[in-house]
């Protein structure tokens, strides 16, 4: 019986000894690190509702001297809805904007054929977010974030006011039609 247990006990401190040196193993030298990935999955997202796949804004006829200087708005103010559907529930939501600029990251360049017309779009976000620019950088901002209700998938709008901006002084506008696009993206913060 003694002779059985030598074999058995050689065994168990073969087999201890080498979990020890696998976890030695397994410890983080100095030379050593970790990289930690973590996301999360929105199934479904939200749905770009038809009427807001290209939205059209029109602006009235405006006069080169209705602009005091570089930097000042013309007062005709555009509305901007997009319509979001099917959002998930309990989700946090916004919208990034991109395009050409003029002469800050807030302006969207207008023109007129393939020359700049010396005015640009800026685009206000309304309620609470209503001094808040809309900046074409591709990236969202946290005013104008919506987050949708617990327990079921919602609509949401997003609503902007449009204004045309000066980039150059008044008397530098050139007239004619102009034309400034931009592209949105939905985007879960």
């Amino acid at each position: 019986v003694q002779t059985c247990a030598l074999p058995i006990l050689l065994i168990s401190a073969m087999v201890l000894s080498s979990v020890a040196i696998g976890n030695a193993h397994a410890a983080l030298t100095d030379d050593q690190g970790t990289v930690h990935f973590q996301g999360k999955i929105i199934n479904p997202p939200c749905e770009v509702s038809t009427d807001s796949k290209t939205v059209n804004v029109t602006f009235t006829p405006m006069v080169a001297t209705t602009f005091a200087a570089i930097g000042s708005e013309n007062p005709q103010t555009q509305d901007v809805v997009i319509n979001l559907k099917s959002c998930p529930a309990d989700t946090t939501i916004n919208l990034t904007f991109s395009g050409a600029t003029a002469t800050t990251s807030d302006q969207l360049k207008a023109m007129t054929g393939s020359d700049a017309t010396g005015v640009g779009i800026v685009m206000y976000g309304t309620g609470s977010a209503a001094s808040t620019k809309v900046v074409f950088d591709n990236k969202p901002d946290a005013a104008f974030a919506q987050t949708t209700p617990a327990g079921e998938a919602s609509d949401l709008a997003f609503n902007y006011k449009a204004k045309v901006v000066a980039t150059v002084t008044p008397a530098d506008i050139k007239g004619g039609d102009f034309t400034a696009d931009t592209t949105y993206t939905i985007s879960y913060p």
